[in-house]
């Protein structure tokens, strides 16, 4: 029995990936749709919600590429329009990547429209942190009695400090 075979015989109910843009990376250069084993494993486990946290979404720097690695998150998070269906792959190019690519104003809405539904995005204008506490404290803390302290060799002094005798 493989070891990962019981992952896929659980439903989840969250399916958290970090660093997410891993699963938009394209194993086959041949295939547009090819990912790597590892993913093609991660895309088979169960899960009712599926969640990819990455800060960098697409690491492509032409626009094709880009598409492709949010055409393969698409895919993982089983978008019901572009990503799950034997139609997903035509829609993807019929109505975002090639209009896209052409730069039709339409596509770049409905790119646009489409990530925000699937996206939150925070910057760090986002959070809203109390600013530090700048005071300092000095604390004088008495010595609390212990046994321990009683061992042979050992005492206290008037500073609250252990002292240790060498004999």
């Amino acid at each position: 029995v493989e070891q990962g075979i019981a992952f896929t015989k659980i439903r989840w109910l969250r399916l958290l990936v970090d660093e997410g843009h891993e699963l938009g990376s394209q194993f086959n250069d041949m295939d547009p749709d090819s990912v790597s084993p590892a993913v093609s494993f991660i895309r088979d486990i169960a899960a009712e919600r599926r969640w990819v946290m990455s800060g960098t979404p697409t690491t492509g720097t032409k626009s094709s590429l880009g598409l492709a690695q949010i055409r393969r998150l698409l895919m993982f998070l089983r978008h019901p329009i572009y990503g799950t269906g034997s139609q997903a792959y035509h829609m993807w190019k019929d109505m975002i990547s090639n209009p896209f690519l052409q730069q039709d104003v339409g596509a770049k809405v409905r790119l646009e429209i489409l990530l925000s539904s699937i996206m939150i995005r925070h910057t760090k204008l986002d959070l809203h942190l109390f600013d530090p506490i700048r005071k300092t404290v000095v604390l004088d803390p008495e010595p609390l009695p212990s046994m321990d302290s009683q061992r042979s060799g050992e005492e206290i002094d008037a500073g609250g400090n252990l002292v240790v005798k060498e004999e």
